[in-house]
């Protein structure tokens, strides 16, 4: 049988070639066998050696899984079938992102939980990259998003405090308590941490009160409010406090 290397196995070892030769491996082709015949090895990535299959007198399929099937036609190249590289037979780290093609790795490919928080480059997730609904309550850490991380198109208020000018609570949301500290003088309380938030107050509630306002947290769920007319002077308002 004559068989043009360099067409047979192009991509092997010239060592493994030898050891197919040299061993007298690649079985004498029949008489009858035509030009375009294919044929079929078994590549060993350890040792870089080749063996015939598929053929009278060699094993009929490759002897391990982590040997490489691959094929040929006479006077062609050598093709490695579809599937026949498995994760058994590629050394860790030997797939690198230079080695794949753009969007080569789908859901389907990847089992469950194969891909982590280490696996992801920071800021490399962008809202395009994930299914809608895909990212619910369990699996967002307490605490972990604030109003700095949202669309400013879609803070919603966390806490709302309407209090009347004694300083007693007319209604509200997630607010806890408010004390009339002197006169123009608020705090209110909420059950949750302000120090990352926005705040905005405004005065009156069915009447009006004119004066200029301030709001500034107080300590980690305590806002202070104050009002005074033009003249500086401090004056009790009603007032409404949004926290967001």
């Amino acid at each position: 049988m004559r068989i043009q290397v360099k067409a047979l196995l192009p991509r092997l070892p010239v060592l493994a070639v030898a050891v197919v030769l040299t061993l007298g491996l690649v079985p004498a082709r029949p008489a009858e066998a035509q030009d375009g015949q294919t044929f079929y090895a078994c590549y060993v990535p350890d040792v870089g050696a080749v063996y015939m299959i598929k053929l009278d007198g060699v094993p009929a399929e490759c002897l391990s899984a982590a040997h490489v099937e691959i094929s040929w036609t006479e006077g062609g190249a050598a093709t490695i079938p579809d599937g026949s590289i498995t994760t058994e037979k590629l050394a860790n780290l030997a797939v690198t992102s230079a080695k794949l093609a753009g969007n080569a790795v789908t859901n389907p490919k990847l089992a469950d939980n194969a891909v982590d928080g280490a696996i992801v480059a920071d800021n490399s997730l962008t809202a395009a990259d994930l299914a809608a609904n895909s990212v619910g309550t369990s699996e967002i850490t307490n605490g972990s998003v604030t109003s700095q991380d949202l669309s400013p198109s879609v803070i919603t208020a966390r806490g709302i405090a309407a209090v009347y000018r004694t300083g007693a609570i007319q209604r509200g949301v997630n607010v806890t308590a408010s004390s009339h500290v002197g006169p123009g003088r608020y705090t209110v309380m909420f059950n949750f941490d302000i120090t990352t938030g926005y705040y905005v107050v405004s005065s009156g509630l069915t009447g009006t009160c004119v004066a200029m306002q301030s709001v500034e947290a107080y300590g980690s769920n305590e806002l202070f409010v104050a009002f005074a007319d033009p003249n500086g002077t401090f004056i009790d308002c009603s007032f409404t406090v949004v926290v967001f």
